[in-house]
């Protein structure tokens, strides 16, 4: 019979989905207002297929542009407009989290864009695992809100599919996801591929011509210059092998749920024996199942569809975490996207 700790990974990502939904629906009323009342609405007609039909092309079109990016080295212009989307997110939210306690107005903006601008500097400058956590949790839940109060049920079952047969493609065919999780993300060298599609290494693989001893301290030095600075240790001289800054920016791509603390992102991502530090799964894995929960609220307002949504959704981690146990690489969406469709439709027949 297998030990508690063996689901640890399954029950911190169920708890991480079941806090993005839930303040995203707690989110719903006030920043739907706060993007009427300032005309930011997406589209004044949700039940429109045409909403879903941009949200695709605009998948699509942000693929390539991420993809020729990596194969022109530009990753950093992708990074810094990333930082910069995150900061106008951040300050939205704030903003809209300040009105619960009466401060609006020019107040208001100054505060929200203040925090925004630090919140975003921390992120860059300390992306640590539970910089990136939060942060992504108020990101991710702005995010669905904004379209899932946007599109009705329609236009989002449409986009959910498509995220699902494209996430199975991108992981399992083309495997473009890998190129873009190792290309762009600041977990690049970490061994967390299973939910994302992210290389899998062990520090031996860094040192083609280097022995490692059969045991090595996770904090290794050698092993942690390595991680950071992207060059093999005896290559390692500033002046000369070093990236330039705007090459070594990049950004988080994904939650990251360490298995046990200490943990930090520096570290080497795999422990002795062979287990994992820590996994991720990618903003956009909990950003497009949540989004069929906000749009069953704002549109429909069944209380069993939107229940149901979220268990689907919970359903679908189980299978996925049961399949990410094996090592290998898994597409997320296929299984969360699926879980909240028939979690929902299961939720109107009730």
């Amino acid at each position: 019979m297998a030990e508690i700790k063996d689901y640890r990974f399954t029950l911190s990502m169920m708890c991480l989905f079941i806090i993005v939904q839930s303040l995203a629906l707690f989110l719903t009323s006030p920043m739907h207002s706060f993007m009427t009342s300032n005309s930011l609405q997406y589209t004044t007609d949700p039940n429109s297929m045409s909403n879903a039909v941009q949200i695709i092309f605009s998948i699509i079109f942000v693929t390539l542009v991420v993809l020729l990016a990596i194969k022109l080295k530009f990753q950093w212009f992708i990074a810094l407009i990333q930082y910069i989307f995150t900061a106008l997110i951040l300050g939205i939210i704030f903003y809209v989290l300040l009105g619960f306690v009466s401060c609006i107005g020019n107040q208001a903006i100054i505060i929200a864009t203040v925090f925004s601008i630090v919140v975003t500097a921390v992120l860059f400058l300390f992306p640590e695992w539970y910089v990136i956590d939060l942060t992504g949790i108020l990101e991710t839940s702005a995010i669905v809100v904004y379209l899932g109060s946007a599109f009705s049920i329609y236009p989002v079952l449409a986009i959910l599919a498509f995220t699902a047969v494209e996430d199975h493609i991108a992981v399992y065919k083309t495997k473009h996801m890998q190129v873009m999780i190792s290309g762009m993300d600041i977990m690049k060298y970490s061994d967390v591929k299973a939910v994302t599609g992210q290389v899998e290494h062990h520090p031996k693989e860094y040192y083609p011509n280097y022995n490692l001893p059969k045991e090595y301290h996770p904090n290794d030095k050698h092993l942690k210059d390595y991680l950071l600075n992207d060059k093999h240790p005896k290559e390692n001289h500033p002046k000369k092998n070093n990236p330039s800054f705007l090459k070594s920016i990049r950004i988080p791509l994904s939650f990251i749920i360490p298995k046990q603390l200490p943990y930090s992102v520096f570290d080497v991502q795999i422990n002795p024996d062979g287990t994992r530090k820590a996994i991720n799964i990618g903003f956009d894995d909990l950003t497009f199942p949540s989004l069929l929960v906000v749009s069953a609220k704002t549109f429909m307002n069944v209380h069993y569809a939107v229940a149901g949504a979220m268990i689907g959704t919970l359903i679908g981690v189980i299978g996925l975490m049961h399949l990410t146990s094996r090592r290998r690489m898994h597409a997320g969406l296929p299984f969360l996207n699926t879980g909240a469709i028939i979690g929902c439709l299961v939720g109107l027949m009730i």
